[in-house]
C-alpha cells in the first residue's frame, strides 16, 4: 500500500515513529467511510477520465440490460476503481459479445454484493472474504484467481517479536493479537481460521470470556500492526507476507504461515445463463495474453483458472465465514 510502500522506503525505524505520533490506535469497529456511488462518480468532471467514465455509463444505460457486461468493485474510491478499470470492462464486454461495458461501484461491500446477486452486476472482483459472502447469499459462482500487480496467490502470517516466548500458534491462548480488519481475508478470516484449527477459542478483546481464548482487536492498517508488536503493545498480529515485506527492517519473527491464497477472486451472478458465464469465463482467461494495455492500467497481470487447492479453500471457508459472522 501506498503509505506502507513509503514508509519502507524512509525506514522502518521512522515509519514507527511515525506510528506513535499520528496512527489510529486498535479498536474492535472499524472507522466509517464516506459513501460515494459510481453516479456520483460521474459527477466530478475535475477527477482524471471522469469524461470517459461518464461516456461509458450514458451508452451503458441506452441499452438493453442483456448487452451491457457490468464488473461490479467495492471502494472507497470510485473515481479511481472506475479510471482503473475501465479499460479493461471495455475489453472483456467486446469479446464475451456484449456491446458495451459498465460499472458498479460503491465503498459498501452489502451495496456491491446485492447488486451482483440481483442481476444488476454480472461479475465481482474481489479478495476471496466478499466473494465468499457472495456465493453464501445467492450461490455466486467463482470462476478465476485474479493476480494484484505481477501476484496470482500469497499468504497469511502471524508474527510476535523475535524474544517472545510463543513459538507456535498454540502458545497464544490466553494472549492478544492484532488483525488488519473484519473484512481482510489475510488479515482475520485465514488467520482466525488458523487459531481455530489448533483448537483456540477467538474472542472479541472487550467481550473475552473463556479463560485461554485469544483476544483481538483491529489495527487497521499495515503500519499498526507492524508497530504495535514491534513495541511491545500487542503478541502477535497477522498481515499477509506481501504487506510485511514492506517492513524488512521491522524485528518480527513468522511463527504461522497459511497455504497460498488466491490473490484477488472472479465470481459471477447466478443471474446468468450457461452461456454467458462460459463467454465471460473466456474472455477472463484470453485476457492475460490479449489485453496488455487494459491490464497494465488495472494492475493486473491477469486471470487463471481456479485450481483444486483454491477450490478447497473457497469451501472451508464458506464453512467459516456464518460462525465468524455471528460472532462469540
Amino acid at each position: 500500500m501506498t503509505f506502507a510502500g513509503q514508509a519502507a522506503r524512509l525506514g522502518v525505524v521512522a515509519a514507527l515513529v511515525l506510528l506513535g505520533c499520528s496512527r489510529h490506535e486498535p479498536t474492535n469497529e472499524l472507522a466509517p467511510v464516506s459513501a460515494q456511488s459510481a453516479s456520483e462518480v460521474m459527477a466530478e468532471p475535475a477527477e482524471p477520465g471522469a469524461g470517459e467514465a461518464r461516456d461509458r455509463s450514458l451508452r451503458a444505460q441506452s441499452l438493453p440490460r442483456e448487452q451491457v457486461l457490468r464488473l461490479a468493485l467495492i471502494s472507497s474510491q470510485p473515481a479511481e476503481a472506475v479510471a482503473r478499470y475501465g479499460r479493461l470492462i471495455d475489453w472483456l464486454a467486446e469479446r464475451a459479445g456484449y456491446e458495451a461495458g459498465d460499472l458498479v461501484v460503491h465503498d459498501s461491500a452489502d451495496h456491491v454484493i446485492g447488486k451482483l446477486c440481483d442481476g444488476g452486476a454480472d461479475l465481482l472482483l474481489e479478495s476471496v472474504y466478499p466473494v465468499v459472502v457472495a456465493m453464501l447469499g445467492c450461490h455466486a459462482l467463482p470462476v478465476a484467481v485474479a493476480a494484484k500487480g505481477n501476484s496470482y496467490r500469497y499468504s497469511s502470517t502471524v508474527v510476535v517479536r523475535p524474544d517472545s516466548d510463543v513459538q507456535e500458534l498454540e502458545d497464544l491462548g490466553g494472549r492478544d493479537i492484532l488483525f488488519e480488519d473484519d473484512r481482510s481475508t489475510s488479515g482475520y478470516l485465514v488467520p482466525r481460521s488458523m487459531l481455530e484449527q489448533v483448537g483456540l477459542a477467538v474472542e472479541p478483546s472487550d467481550q473475552s470470556s473463556r479463560a485461554g481464548a485469544v483476544r483481538y482487536r483491529f489495527g487497521r492498517e499495515e503500519m499498526n500492526l507492524v508497530g504495535w508488536v514491534v513495541h511491545g503493545l500487542a503478541t502477535a498480529a497477522a498481515i499477509s507476507d506481501q504487506d510485511l515485506a514492506n517492513f524488512a527492517g521491522a524485528e518480527l519473527r513468522i511463527i504461522a504461515r497459511s497455504e497460498p491464497l488466491p490473490r484477488q477472486t472472479v465470481a459471477l451472478s447466478p443471474a446468468l445463463g450457461a452461456g454467458a458465464r462460459e463467454r465471460i469465463s473466456a474472455a477472463l482467461l484470453a485476457a492475460t495474453a490479449g489485453a496488455s494495455d487494459a491490464l497494465r492500467t488495472a494492475d493486473t497481470a491477469g486471470f487463471v483458472e481456479l485450481n483444486d487447492d483454491d477450490r478447497a479453500f473457497l469451501e472451508r471457508m464458506r464453512a467459516m465465514v456464518p460462525r465468524v459472522e455471528k460472532g462469540p
